[in-house]
């Protein structure tokens, strides 16, 4: 893929470093493909590659700022709603 970032591209963009980079990867935070063409222990060249668009999904996905708010109903006493409760009477 000509557009694949390196780890070390990545962190630069994140503003981490490159083990936060690939720890990221290794817990499944981050996706990223290997490039590698050897396989086993003694593999050279084992940079992983991330996508573009897979850095902008992360930040996405960390982005910080006003969580939804969320309608709950009113609850009184022992989990009775308004709406239980006017039945009632």
């Amino acid at each position: 893929m000509a557009g694949a970032l390196t780890v070390a591209q990545v962190a630069e963009t994140l503003g981490v470093s490159t083990d936060t980079v690939r720890k990221l990867i290794q817990s499944g935070e981050l996706l990223a493909f290997d490039v590698s063409t050897r396989r086993g222990k003694n593999k050279k060249h084992n940079e992983p590659r991330i996508d573009p668009d897979e850095v902008e999904a992360f930040k996405d996905r960390r982005r910080l700022g006003p969580k939804p708010k969320t309608k709950r109903p009113a609850t009184g006493r022992g989990g009775r709603t308004d709406e239980n409760i006017k039945k009632y009477y």
